[in-house]
């Protein structure tokens, strides 16, 4: 399995990805946005034209690995109704996203639904970005801090 993307992603993304003055250095950076947009919408939306652009975390995320993997279990314990204190219940989305034996420590069922978080995610910035597409990321970064923060009705 693999962190996939909707090629229209790529588009959207487009011009402040490839701006001089981004805080957007790899495709990561931008799934990575549209991930922590979906699990704060609690927004997943399976993704099925999406295309493979890595099949690992990449250097810089590496470190939050397992806060990013923490967060799909509490975004899906929380969609499924599961208090965190239910040890047998967390214990069975563990099972289901989590492989100790993978190198990446997912399952392809935890691939999936981050990829779903993520095109979720996509989703919700694009209902509600208050233009086409950005053009100046840092205009983006500081609507996206507001949008993030924004409580969910």
């Amino acid at each position: 399995m693999s962190f996939k993307l909707r090629t229209e992603v790529d588009d959207w993304f487009s011009r402040i990805y490839k701006a001089k003055d981004s805080p957007l250095s790899t495709k990561f950076d931008y799934y990575y946005l549209c991930l922590m947009m979906g699990f704060s919408r609690g927004k997943a939306t399976p993704v099925t034209n999406a295309v493979e652009f890595v099949q690992n975390f990449v250097l810089d995320y590496r470190s939050v690995q397992s806060q990013i993997i923490g967060l799909l279990i509490a975004t899906e314990a929380r969609a499924l109704g599961i208090e965190l204190t239910n040890r047998a219940r967390i214990k069975d989305l563990l099972s289901r996203y989590v492989s100790p034996e993978a190198s990446v420590a997912l399952t392809p069922k935890g691939f999936e639904r981050l990829n779903d978080y993520a095109n979720g995610g996509f989703n919700a910035i694009v209902a509600s970005y208050p233009e086409e597409q950005p053009w100046i990321a840092s205009d983006f970064m500081q609507w996206y801090q507001r949008a993030i923060s924004a409580p969910v009705s």
